[in-house]
């Protein structure tokens, strides 16, 4: 995933950011007087090279005709030039006699917006109405030279109030950044590699202002104010390397906002700034993301992580905002956040959403901090689609290609990475199709198995029916008392924590038929009882025994046989057990069977197994 693909999903548009510029500039010293808040906005489309009207991105114009139209524009708008990523080259002046309520040049977000002097003064703001406000975003002004002055890349010259934030000043031979008539503030910007002249020079007698730069590596010296009654205002900056003062002030006043950090002991300082500090290291000027390059800094630095969370620097609570490079200051549960243009920031993962292993295809969310500007995500060495991103949440596509087992989540953004673990399993499946064997009235209770997916699962019945007497629980037991013996085949579908389903799959459980079997041919008749052998087999048997003889009887007018009990007992035998039941006479058997010991009699032994199965014998009573 590229760096504008996360930028576009943070839904950071510069619009966004450059909405509370007039709200800023007219809180502080540098309000431009009778600025107005009612005029409309009107956008300018601007490209190297371009030849168009400048209407749109697809007709962008060139730098000096958007210029030019906004400074003919009658209405009094608010006036974006929307510059094209790719060299401006050559001088760029803002004219005079302008009649736009505001100007702002606003570079990409994701891509180097560069205006090079080429030994010019790379942008000169000559306008001289008090009133306007002129913003410039997400460029980088480089190679810039104003002979023999001062603000190579900058020169505020007219009365205007030049509000610079997210950019990058490069390589100014007559120093970078100067204001001689106007305002200027300049926010959330690096300021390297000039020579010359100091990298910012105030010799206006308005206002001048730079809160959460980096201002280093500049051979003519850091700040310089030179102008009575000028005063310029730091506050959470990191100066350092500068060959010369950090600080100097011939005439005039520099002023301390607070949490600065410098290398020397020139810079004015409070109990929240410190200078002579040694060990502020930044690194070499690079693309770190964003539109502009900037120099990174570690948590060795002794800028990192020092101004707490709601510290006010300027107009509001400095951590709330962005570093230059867009990404959240405040990182990190204290949400402290660091001095200068650059916050540290690499991702770093509390949570992990289902915390369970997860099948391929579903969507992982991680929470914790820095993962705004995430600019890859892996399962193992297999890439992952980022679907959503904030600062605090990002969520993850599991790729469907991915192997099963471990295989850790690592981001990455331009700080670094940070990897948690993971495991990918297969969809849940349902890993019993045969249940062992019920018996019948004997109370039964077996879990169903799982394999893949993720606990804890939830099982539905789907289809067919469980023996009488059973029933499913959502845990997946099958339990209860069966009432009929014989098999029964039924659907079953289980549910893992993840929301995954398992295709329907059969189980089948067989509740076994008891056989009871009469081992008697002969039996005999002791007082009024009658001992008999039965068998009982497959599952427990219980029942009625039962000693019968058929008999005629009219019913209706109509002669009908039926089978008379001449004696009778409850029998209840375990599966495998032989056992003898003793049968005791009815009144009709003692009265049928009172001659047999003198005349054997042939009848009919029944055994039913409480309507399971039903044994029937022909035996002898004597």
């Amino acid at each position: 995933m590229s760096w504008s693909d996360a930028r576009l999903r943070a839904n950071r548009t510069r619009r966004a950011r450059l909405a509370a510029t007039t709200a800023l500039l007219a809180v502080g010293a540098l309000a431009a007087p009778g600025a107005t808040q009612a005029a409309s906005g009107v956008t300018y489309y601007a490209a190297p090279g371009g030849s168009g009207d400048c209407s749109s991105v697809a007709a962008a114009c060139s730098l000096s005709t958007a210029l030019n139209d906004a400074g003919n524009n009658a209405g009094g708008d608010n006036v974006t030039i929307d510059l094209a990523a790719g060299t401006y080259t050559g001088a760029t002046t803002i004219p005079n006699g302008g009649s736009e309520a505001s100007l702002t040049l606003a570079g990409s977000e994701v891509s180097a917006t560069i205006l090079n002097g080429a030994g010019a003064t790379t942008l000169k703001v000559n306008a001289t109405s008090q009133s306007l406000v002129v913003t410039l975003a997400d460029l980088t002004l480089e190679n810039g030279s104003s002979g023999s002055g001062s603000g190579g890349n900058l020169d505020v010259t007219g009365g205007a109030t030049v509000d610079a934030l997210d950019d990058a000043f490069v390589a100014g031979s007559s120093g970078s950044v100067a204001v001689t008539s106007g305002a200027l503030q300049v926010r959330d910007s690096t300021i390297t590699g000039s020579s010359g002249a100091p990298a910012v020079v105030d010799d206006s007698g308005a206002a001048a202002a730079v809160y959460g730069s980096t201002i280093t590596g500049n051979s003519g010296g850091g700040l310089v104010v030179d102008a009575g009654g000028a005063q310029l205002t730091l506050g959470a900056d990191l100066l350092g390397t500068n060959n010369g003062a950090d600080c100097a002030t011939p005439s005039g006043t520099i002023s301390d906002a607070g949490y600065n950090y410098s290398d020397d002991a020139t810079c004015p300082g409070t109990g929240t700034s410190h200078n002579a500090q040694t060990n502020l290291p930044v690194g070499a000027l690079a693309s770190n993301g964003g539109g502009t390059q900037t120099e990174s800094v570690t948590p060795a630095s002794a800028a990192y992580d020092v101004i707490p969370a709601g510290a006010t620097v300027g107009s509001g609570p400095f951590c709330s905002g962005a570093d230059q490079r867009g990404e959240p200051r405040a990182q990190g549960p204290a949400g402290a956040c660091s001095a200068g243009a650059y916050q540290y920031a690499p991702p770093v993962v509390t949570g992990v959403s289902p915390t369970a292993s997860v099948e391929p295809g579903l969507p992982v969310t991680l929470t914790g901090y820095g993962l705004l500007d995430v600019t890859s995500a892996d399962f193992g060495s297999t890439a992952a689609t980022i679907t959503s991103e904030t600062a605090g949440s990002l969520s993850l596509e599991v790729p469907l290609s991915l192997a099963l087992g471990s295989q850790p989540i690592t981001l990455t953004n331009p700080d670094g990475h940070t990897v948690v673990s993971f495991s990918a399993v297969a969809n849940p499946t349902v890993g019993t199709s045969l249940l062992p064997p019920g018996q019948y009235e004997v109370a039964y209770s077996q879990a169903l198995a799982v394999s893949g997916g993720g606990g804890p699962y939830t099982y539905s019945l789907t289809s067919g029916s469980l023996p009488v007497g059973l029933t499913l629980a959502s845990s997946g037991v099958v339990s209860g008392t069966p009432t009929r013996a014989g098999g029964a085949a039924f659907g079953v579908t289980v549910t893992d924590a993840n929301g995954v389903s398992s295709p329907g799959f059969t189980v089948s459980l067989v509740i076994a038929t008891p056989v009871i079997s009469i081992d008697s041919a002969r039996i005999k008749l002791n007082g009024s009882s009658l001992a008999v052998m039965l068998s009982c087999a497959g599952a427990p048997c219980r029942g009625i025994a039962s000693l019968t003889e058929p008999a005629k009887t009219r019913v209706n007018g109509k002669i009908k046989v039926i089978a008379v009990v001449l004696a009778s007992a409850r029998y209840s035998l375990t599966s495998g057990q032989r056992d003898t039941v003793t049968l005791v006479l009815t009144p009709t058997g003692r009265h049928a069977l009172k001659h047999v010991k003198q005349h054997s009699r042939k009848e009919t032994l029944t055994a039913t197994a409480a309507a399971a199965t039903t044994e029937t014998s022909t035996v002898l009573v004597s």
